[in-house]
């Protein structure tokens, strides 16, 4: 087929032509639009150096996004603020019958317990030991040496009243809370009937207590 027979009534159709080179200095599109987004228009007339500070000290002056208000631990845990003379802290209360089981175990097991198996596994001498009036007590603490810094964040107190077990677990949420909370407790401690006689606690508690000089045991 002859070259001509694909020509129009007006010749060959004209060839496309190529994008026009942007002129030397002219910023690419993206750096423009940029420009364009955080300062209203290009910085034309400048150097590729002098626009991108231009655009980094623009965006250190944008206030951050408002970050989402963070929940209250009252709208996570079901507990209260506590507040007494030496300041706030946080208290969470729960209780479940003894016929609950705690892993594969009822807790009414707890009224089998010997006097002789709770002595080896609290490491004190006990005498007349009861449950009704035991108090089984634990701790998360920031550290076991001892001093400053060393602050038990949380307490757990556990006991049996009546057919129920209860919980309490006193719980600072910084450091300055900490005299609350021991007060609190050291105050529970001596107005409760069924908190004397005897305590079991955990390792990691009766470190803690040498450090702080809490007592190893309680008596009313």
């Amino acid at each position: 087929m002859p070259e001509d027979a694909l020509d129009g009534p007006f010749g060959p159709p004209p060839l496309a032509e190529a994008p026009p080179e942007p002129p030397p200095g002219r910023p690419a599109s993206a750096l423009e639009g940029l420009e364009r987004q955080l300062l209203g228009a290009p910085g034309d007339g400048l150097t590729l150096r002098e626009r991108l500070q231009r655009l980094a000290d623009a965006a250190a002056r944008r206030q951050p996004a408002s970050r989402p208000r963070a929940a209250a631990l009252e709208e996570l845990v079901q507990g209260q603020r506590i507040a007494n003379e030496r300041g706030e802290f946080f208290l969470i209360e729960s209780e479940q019958p003894l016929e609950s089981f705690h892993g594969a175990l009822p807790l009414t097991r707890l009224g089998l317990a010997s006097e002789e198996s709770v002595r080896l596994l609290t490491g004190e001498p006990l005498f007349g030991f009861d449950l009704a009036r035991a108090v089984f007590l634990d701790t998360e603490t920031t550290g076991l040496a001892g001093g400053t810094g060393t602050a038990a964040f949380l307490i757990g107190v556990g006991f049996v009243d009546g057919d129920r077990f209860r919980v309490r677990q006193y719980f600072m949420r910084d450091y300055h809370e900490e005299p609350a909370l021991l007060h609190a407790l050291a105050a529970s401690w001596r107005a409760s009937s069924t908190w004397s006689r005897s305590t079991a606690s955990s390792s990691t508690c009766r470190c803690w207590r040498r450090a702080s000089g809490w007592p190893a045991r309680a008596t009313r």
